[in-house]
């Protein structure tokens, strides 16, 4: 087998309107790599494409991945450290990690959080979900400090559906 690779530049509608297109062509006969080939591009935005020369929506579309099938993104991380997934909007402190999604692979958890990395939602390794708390003794478990709390369902009718919950603390 021979493989051959190749970057190329190709302009798009204006001058300073450059594209990088990184290309492999493999098979028993690869004499030459062409555009066709192409298997990942960074856009003259800075986008990052990979399978794909079309970014995704307006509001998503830093980094689009393609393929013709199942396709998806791996975070591959230590198995006494976590994975995670953070959203900022600044480079320092709190604001570096307002929100995000974490996997705790130590204690196999997923943690939800928001406002400066505060803990809000938890799914732990049995599947429980808590929320505003880190241990469970049931299946979904909603830990609040206010003095009155309640969980209501409701069904597509706004009419009440199913178990309406309403704790008081005894504080």
């Amino acid at each position: 087998d021979y493989t051959k690779a190749g970057i190329f530049v190709q302009r798009q509608d204006s001058y300073n309107d450059l594209d990088m297109i990184f290309a492999f062509a493999s098979s028993n006969n690869a004499n030459s790599v062409a555009i066709s080939d192409e298997k990942m591009r960074i856009d003259s935005s800075g986008r990052l494409l990979i399978g794909t020369t079309t970014q995704g929506t307006a509001a998503a579309d830093d980094l689009t991945v393609s393929t013709s099938g199942d396709t998806g993104i791996t975070i591959r991380s230590g198995t006494s450290n976590a994975g995670s997934l953070m959203f900022a909007d600044g480079t320092s402190g709190s604001a570096s990690y307002r929100a995000g999604i974490d996997y705790y692979h130590s204690s196999d958890h997923m943690a939800f959080t928001t406002n400066g990395g505060s803990e809000r939602m938890r799914i732990d390794s049995s599947g429980r979900v808590l929320i505003n708390g880190t241990t469970a003794q049931t299946n979904v478990e909603i830990s609040n400090n206010v003095i009155n709390s309640y969980l209501q369902t409701f069904s597509s009718g706004s009419q009440y559906s199913g178990p309406n919950i309403l704790s008081y603390s005894a504080g």
